[in-house]
């Protein structure tokens, strides 16, 4: 798993886009779940996932969308976080956080 820092500015519409490297030849990205957790350490986990339309995936990327209604209220200014991929067998894998 890579570990990379993400910034964003509370109340702020932002996202990012992960580029797959090492996709299974077997497995496509559009077969996966996709959830994305930012934990801070104190207050509400922020989830977001591929089956409630802030992740989509496109070829190899995953494009990730975080609305400003979901850190708008939020006091913390730094969090955990990661991005995990949920195979059709239910096989977790994290692919990246931070």
């Amino acid at each position: 798993m890579e570990n990379v820092n993400l910034e964003m500015i509370r109340g702020d519409d932002d996202g990012w886009t992960f580029e797959v490297l090492e996709e299974s030849p077997t497995l496509e990205l559009t077969q996966c779940r996709f959830d994305l957790h930012i934990k801070p350490g104190k207050g509400g986990i922020i989830k977001l996932s591929s089956e409630t339309g802030e992740i989509t995936t496109e070829g190899n990327l995953i494009h990730v969308v975080i609305t400003h209604s979901k850190t708008e209220n939020e006091t913390w200014e730094q969090a955990q976080w990661d991005l995990q991929c949920i195979d059709p067998n239910q096989k977790v894998t994290t692919l990246v956080g931070g």
